[in-house]
């Protein structure tokens, strides 16, 4: 058996999947709380005999006694955690969540501790050791849920957080009783353009092509949790953990404002090529439902595709932020300009400066469209930039944008990258990551021992897909 001490540090020291292959382990992990555990009054006394009895009811009763004891946002107590991981082994995926943001927590604290707290370089360099496998771990229990974690997290909160909890009673709980009643979702609306002007000058195949843009359009990304999306970003991209923090704290800003839909400030990823960057930008829109698009600036040498071509001209067409509306009807999709830095200036427009306007949110608010004669609202627009270099980018557009810089990932991101990967492979394929052919392990380790040679988050995508395409063929070496 598992000594005591043993038990309160599992949750932060053993891989899940360790744990749940040990079948003894919930009989122990539930014995030596019951030891440590004086019920305060009747209905913790009620959860507290379901716990013990282990019965159908243990599962939701253990969750509910772990929330009493919840502390998300501080180093969290062995003991807290040690009940949510019970809960974890009976597969419930609300404390599996728990347990990563508690990891990712501890992480936190132990980097910290690191910076500021310890002298001795050898201390410091332990502590860093073990913050990265508490992030490991993290990402381990996020594999172990089933749901995707950003959408279910608002629901999973509100049952740590709630002020009053279930009474148990003898039967099995119905749906409605395990989770917090579901209200009907009331999506807000932007009227980007009120109307197409002078519509009965011109043929109708312009007001015909995007009349969708005349009506209210939605506003997505209310139901995201903020802490969440940071910590789904900051598992699968570690070395952009700012860029996740930056844009959380824009949305929970928005949340205290009683702002029920997603918008952050304009950033700009900076680091050198193949290190995830437009990746990251990418799934930050996909996690928050809101749309996106991706505009590639380099070489560009004129601004038309960015500001639309007048009407009039062959082949008009409005400005591509209300394209990227049209196409995911969605007011606040969130826009990626690529390589931002390699833009070129010419006789024929200026990209660049285009985006100075585009990004003031007063000029925003009436941008006016040449191709549809009519004021049109992009205030609401999410952007993110990238580039190499910001030496290239001009001042008064950088003036405008937060800059994170980006390093080249380390080993400790390569098991993020991977899932990530994996997912966007089966995304782009339309099914499941399930539904993927399971990577070999001698291959899996192949890919780790190129990455940590310093391989690119580019050249490990191409090996992966080159591996699912061949899943029994294992690389010789990451190219």
């Amino acid at each position: 058996m598992t000594n005591q001490p043993e038990l309160l540090v599992l949750w932060r020291t053993t891989a899940p999947g360790k744990m749940f292959a040990d079948r003894e382990l919930a009989g122990q992990l539930r014995a030596f709380l019951a030891a440590c555990f004086a019920p305060k009054n009747s209905n913790e006394k009620h959860l507290f005999d379901a716990v013990l009895r282990g019965d159908t009811l243990a599962t939701n009763a253990t969750f509910t006694l772990a929330g009493r004891l919840w502390s998300a946002f501080h180093p969290p107590a062995d003991y807290a955690m040690t009940w949510m991981l019970l809960a974890a082994l009976y597969e419930h995926e609300p404390a599996s969540f728990a347990l990563a943001q508690g990891l990712l927590a501890h992480a936190d604290h132990l980097r910290q501790l690191a910076r500021e707290g310890v002298k001795d370089e050898d201390d410091r360099r332990a502590l860093k050791r073990e913050s990265a496998e508490m992030e490991r771990l993290a990402l381990a229990w996020c594999r172990e849920i089933r749901s995707p974690v950003a959408i279910q997290a608002d629901r999973w909160r509100y049952q740590l957080a709630s002020p009053s909890f279930p009474e148990v009673s003898a039967q099995e709980p119905t749906p409605e009783q395990e989770r917090p009643e579901e209200q009907p979702l009331r999506i807000p609306t932007l009227q980007v353009i009120s109307e197409i002007g002078f519509p009965e000058t011109e043929e109708n195949s312009i007001v015909g092509a995007y009349e969708a843009l005349t009506k209210p359009l939605p506003l997505h990304g209310g139901r995201i949790d903020p802490e969440s999306l940071r910590t789904a970003l900051s598992l699968e991209f570690p070395h952009i953990v700012e860029g996740a923090r930056r844009i959380a704290d824009d949305l929970k800003l928005l949340r205290h404002a009683g702002v029920p839909w997603a918008r952050f400030r304009p950033l700009i990823l900076v680091g050198p090529p193949g290190t995830g960057k437009t990746r990251f930008a990418r799934r930050v829109a996909r996690l928050l439902g809101t749309g996106h698009g991706v505009l590639g600036a380099g070489g560009v040498s004129d601004n038309r595709l960015l500001e639309g071509t007048a009407r009039g001209w062959r082949g008009a067409q409005p400005c591509w932020p209300l394209l990227m509306m049209r196409q995911s009807n969605t007011a606040n999709p969130v826009l990626v300009i690529d390589e931002v830095d390699k833009a070129v200036a010419s006789h024929n427009g200026d990209f660049q400066a285009t985006l100075l306007g585009m990004l003031e949110i007063e000029t925003a608010r009436s941008w006016f469209d040449s191709c549809l004669m009519a004021p049109a609202d992009l205030s609401q627009i999410s952007w993110i930039f990238t580039a190499n270099t910001i030496e290239r980018v001009p001042r008064p557009l950088l003036d405008r944008l937060r800059i994170v810089r980006i390093d080249q990932p380390g080993e400790e991101a390569f098991d993020g990258l991977l899932e990530g990967i994996l997912r966007d492979t089966a995304a782009d394929l339309s099914i499941g990551p399930e539904d993927l052919p399971a990577l070999p392990d001698e291959a899996v380790a192949v890919l780790r021992e190129g990455f940590k040679g310093g391989a690119r988050v580019r050249t490990l995508k191409r090996a992966v897909e080159a591996l699912l395409a061949q899943a029994d063929a294992v690389p010789r070496r990451l190219n």
